[in-house]
């Protein structure tokens, strides 16, 4: 597969998976429909390219206040020292991508106008602190066990096209997120993960007792969540 374009023309409307706001942050990105895990990994053209560490970023309860289904921009609060770790990945030049899961957009609960316009907001309110996403992946699908989709966390498809897209060694890379979702993804796609206590992390880290699989660190916050990461990449 070739590697695609970070800001591809935005004219093309008629392409279901690319939605392109109002704002000029970097396009919400999601899978071609149908596509599936293996065939992300085979459309790599490039395999000798992939070196670089990224951070992936659950969105909900990660960045933003934990609002459940968040269908209106005037409801986006950053949480406590976002800023602070964003400004941290930004100075290192850090790829930072985020990973979120919007079934209420397959549910119907949610407009693509409302969800432009959520993520419009929420870019604005980190560009007033001077920091920035590299990127945005998102699924609209609703949870469906018998043919589930390769993007819906916990499945990795949104973490393995990210990487084809940005050349990214998934090996070195880190999944931050407050719900074992998240963990879920960055464990099938070979990251090192990191559960935050903010959303529904509380939640989350009281379940880990019956899980096999545990995060590399346990964060109070963003900031201490990428604080670790940094020192871990510099041993």
């Amino acid at each position: 597969m070739q590697k695609q374009e970070l800001y591809p023309d935005s004219s093309n409307d008629s392409d279901p998976t690319r939605r392109v706001s109002s704002c000029s942050q970097p396009q919400a990105r999601c899978l071609p429909p149908g596509v599936s895990e293996d065939e992300i990994v085979r459309r790599n053209d490039s395999p000798a390219a992939i070196s670089r560490p990224a951070i992936f970023l659950d969105r909900d309860g990660t960045i933003n206040a934990e609002r459940g289904y968040l269908c209106a921009p005037e409801a986006v609060a950053l949480l406590p020292t976002v800023c602070e770790a964003l400004l941290l990945l930004n100075a290192l030049t850090i790829p930072v991508i985020v990973i979120t899961n919007q079934s209420a957009l397959g549910r119907g609960l949610m407009s693509w106008d409302e969800f432009d316009a959520v993520n419009a907001t929420l870019w604005m309110a980190l560009q007033k602190c001077d920091v920035h996403y590299d990127a945005l992946y998102y699924c609209p699908h609703t949870p469906n066990p018998i043919s589930p989709c390769a993007c819906r966390k916990p499945r990795p498809g949104l973490l393995l096209q990210a990487a084809v897209d940005f050349s990214i060694d998934l090996s070195r890379s880190c999944m931050i997120g407050d719900k074992q979702s998240d963990l879920g993804a960055g464990y099938a796609a070979g990251c090192h993960t990191v559960l935050v206590r903010t959303g529904f992390g509380e939640e989350t880290r009281k379940a880990l007792t019956s899980q096999v699989q545990q995060p590399d660190y346990i964060a109070s916050t963003l900031l201490e969540a990428v604080q670790w990461i940094v020192h871990a990449m510099a041993e």
